[in-house]
């Protein structure tokens, strides 16, 4: 799947571990910036 350059992700039920992997989908498929803000969201 085709993603646009620059991805904001809202993670209002705070940090599942499916985060992580879709971040990495993220860079794979060449995104330049990934924002990720919510609860516990630090850690990505």
């Amino acid at each position: 799947m085709a993603y646009l350059s620059k991805i904001v992700l809202v993670c209002s039920a705070g940090y599942v571990p499916a985060l992580a992997a879709l971040v990495e989908d993220f860079m794979r498929d060449r995104v330049t910036f990934v924002g990720v803000v919510g609860q516990d969201c630090l850690g990505l």
